[in-house]
């Protein structure tokens, strides 16, 4: 038979205090981790999808759609080209509204400006708006993300 030796009230209390210093150390690497790779489902975004409503749009128009959760608008430049761009501001994220009078896109929080490919017209933003890779297939108009 083997003797165990009580486990003093010292041991215990160390072992009690070092797992949430433990765990407040470690969840921060954790959570590093997933913002620098996040997973490959966070990225991908739904896939191919048909913007219903396309075919009604004419030369030089446009149409507002959602794509993974996030507003989109896609502009019909001629009988079969179109480009879809994400209405979210790439300086903080806030919805973007085209505007059709000036023909660009201005953000509300800041002032930011882009044109309809998604090009930065005026700052505070500095990176183009994401856009979404558009194909035509049997008179439908599918997209699906991934740069352009």
């Amino acid at each position: 038979m083997s003797q165990q030796r009580p486990v003093s009230r010292r041991g215990f209390l160390k072992a009690v205090v070092s797992l949430p210093v433990v765990g407040a150390l470690v969840a921060p690497l954790v959570a590093g981790g997933q913002f620098v790779y996040p997973p490959a489902s966070l990225s991908r975004g739904p896939g191919k999808v048909a913007v219903p409503g396309t075919g009604e749009v004419k030369v030089g128009g446009h149409l507002d759609f959602n794509y993974g959760g996030e507003p989109h608008t896609i502009f019909r430049v001629s009988d079969q080209e179109y480009v879809a761009v994400s209405r979210v501001c790439t300086h903080l994220g806030c919805t973007i509204a085209w505007q059709d009078g000036n023909s660009f896109f201005e953000c509300p929080c800041h002032g930011a400006r882009f044109d309809q490919t998604g090009k930065v017209l005026r700052g505070p933003a500095t990176s183009p708006l994401n856009r979404l890779k558009v194909t035509i297939a049997n008179g439908e108009v599918f997209v699906e993300g991934g740069e352009a």
